[in-house]
């Protein structure tokens, strides 16, 4: 993805998921990515093993990392959950349980968005900047 803002580090094992019937989801980053076009992406990065950076140091809160700069390293089975959480209009949840447990706690307004298929979303559009080339 893009460059981004730390804006949530979650170092516990055991971390519940964003909603509490979801389960756990263990450790995990949330990244903030603003674009030119004023378009805002929230991606999480869960069940992640060790949450260390490139110059192996923890991801703090407010850190910024450029676009493929290390943050974390997978779990034991090798397997990472990987997140994309447009601000878009109609993407917010209404959901009463998040608004309880959630409203006015800052470092969770990324779980306010619902995630979308990474498959198929395409950022270049959603941030304005065009398709690039590889």
């Amino acid at each position: 993805m893009e460059d981004g803002v730390v804006v949530k580090v979650e170092a516990a094992d055991q971390a519940p998921a964003d909603l509490p019937l979801v389960g756990g989801c263990g450790r995990y980053v949330v990244l903030k990515h603003s674009y030119p076009n004023g378009a805002v992406l929230f991606t999480r990065y869960a069940h992640l093993g060790r949450l260390v950076d490139g110059k192996g140091e923890m991801p703090a809160v407010g850190a910024r990392f450029k676009r493929g700069e290390k943050i974390a390293e997978a779990g034991p089975g090798k397997i990472m959950h990987f997140e994309l959480r447009p601000v878009a209009q109609g993407n917010a949840t209404v959901d009463s349980g998040w608004t309880k447990q959630y409203d006015g706690i800052a470092d969770m307004e990324w779980s306010r968005y619902e995630p979308v298929d990474p498959r198929k979303f395409d950022p270049d559009a959603f941030g304005g900047l065009g398709k690039r080339g590889k």
